[in-house]
């Protein structure tokens, strides 16, 4: 996956990769900077009644468009909706049809 960058610069480098099963992992958070850790199943994620996006503007006009995805207790937003949109469009080609846009300046 290509590298992400956020609005200071810093990049972040998104990494794809078959763990086995979920249920078998031991996952250690960071707590400084990793609150709660979740899974969302991909059916979930793909669905339209839990998608959205946010519209942004910059100096009075459109500027970008960026996911988010909706989970009972949790909305996924930010970089890590970015990542996760960017994964299941690598994923689903033609199943799950990004709306994330950035209009590039000239």
């Amino acid at each position: 996956m290509r590298p992400l960058f956020d609005g200071s610069g810093m990049m972040i480098a998104p990494v794809l990769a078959n763990l086995g099963p979920v249920e078998s992992l031991k996952i250690c958070a960071n707590k400084e900077e990793v609150e709660e850790i979740f899974i969302i199943p991909i059916h979930h994620a793909c669905a339209v009644q839990n998608r959205g996006y946010t519209h942004f503007r910059l100096r009075g006009q459109y500027y970008y468009t960026l996911p988010v995805f909706l989970n009972a207790q949790y909305k996924v937003w930010g970089l890590t909706a970015v990542a996760s949109d960017t994964t299941l469009a690598l994923l689903l080609p033609g199943i799950y049809i990004s709306m994330m846009h950035i209009v590039h300046q000239h």
